[in-house]
């Protein structure tokens, strides 16, 4: 099904990624209830505000959203292609904070589980596990979250002492994540 305009997109943007409506309240700002009336249909069209917002919050998305075309070469992509999910859509955001902790011995601890047969105390480690809460935010796909993790925990959790928190907002970490440039995609 071709969605001819960019409230159709929107909508289609909601249910393929982000069906939790406060989470898309957080990333743009606009009541989850304006979102959750648009994706059912009880306003008729995105206001500009919405489409704004869109854009703003998902930029590399933003000329999908109004266009309807992706033009992979120059940068644009449809979420659809960004994602790449072999399994559907995201169905579980959590509508957290991403937050670490140090341990008094100076292990990081994020809040998601991760397994790697890597040290507890090294910067491997500390790496993968900002790639497993970048990824598991569903702000970035698994290629951009292996890229920008060692930047993330140079500039946020390097100074992190023994017994401190970091604590920051999905609003906050997409801010960051849209000054950093997105992983190409390769061409199809």
């Amino acid at each position: 099904m071709e969605m001819q305009n960019t409230t159709e997109r929107i909508r289609a943007f909601m249910r393929f990624a982000y069906s939790e409506y406060a989470w898309f309240e957080q990333i743009t700002g606009i009541n989850a209830s304006k979102w959750r009336d648009l994706d059912r249909g009880k306003t008729k069209a995105a206001t500009a505000e919405m489409i704004e917002a869109a854009c703003k919050g998902w930029p590399e998305f933003a000329f999908w959203f109004v266009t309807g075309d992706s033009v992979r070469p120059r940068g644009h992509v449809s979420p659809m292609e960004y994602f790449d999910l072999t399994y559907g859509v995201i169905s579980e955001i959590g509508v957290m904070p991403v937050r670490f902790e140090r341990t008094s011995t100076g292990q990081l601890l994020p809040d998601r589980q991760i397994f790697p047969k890597l040290d507890k105390h090294s910067v491997e480690y500390e790496i993968k596990a900002v790639e497993i809460e970048l990824f598991g935010t569903a702000l970035v796909n698994q290629v951009d979250a292996k890229t920008l993790a060692p930047a993330y925990r140079k500039e946020f959790l390097e100074a992190l002492k023994p017994g401190e928190t970091f604590l920051m907002e999905l609003k906050e970490v997409k801010e960051w994540v849209n000054r950093h440039p997105a992983t190409p995609l390769e061409k199809a």
